[in-house]
């Protein structure tokens, strides 16, 4: 049984002083080497994402918070800065993640962080 991919066909050079047939075996064919632009294609990256800081959390709840909190009320991430936020994260609002993140932060309520949530949920993934 030979499979299509596995034949070979002999290369004919026709010189004027001579007719010889020729062909390539694998043992004649140089090895294909890679380049360090082919290497780092083919190499998984390495982990580009900046280690955590309670200062880069802090910057994340202000990107996100409610921008319209009067002063005596509390600092939120409501549902339009949860949105927001599920949308830069690329998570599904109708899946399951954003429930998996408001419990995993501790939220009281659904669609709704508190900075103090936020700060204590964050702090834990470490």
């Amino acid at each position: 049984m030979c499979f299509p991919w596995a034949r070979r066909k002999a290369k004919v050079i026709h010189s004027p002083s001579s007719t010889s047939i020729s062909s390539k075996s694998p043992a004649n064919v140089p090895k294909p080497t890679l380049t360090n632009s082919v290497m780092s294609q083919v190499q998984p990256k390495k982990n580009t994402v900046a280690p955590f800081t309670a200062s880069h959390a802090a910057t994340l709840f202000e990107e996100y918070r409610d921008k319209d909190t009067k002063g005596d009320e509390e600092d939120v991430i409501g549902p339009e800065g949860m949105e927001k936020l599920c949308q830069d994260a690329e998570l599904d609002m109708a899946g399951a993640k954003p429930i998996l993140l408001a419990w995993t932060l501790g939220a009281k309520e659904m669609g709704k962080f508190t900075r103090g949530e936020w700060t204590e949920g964050t702090s834990r993934w470490k």
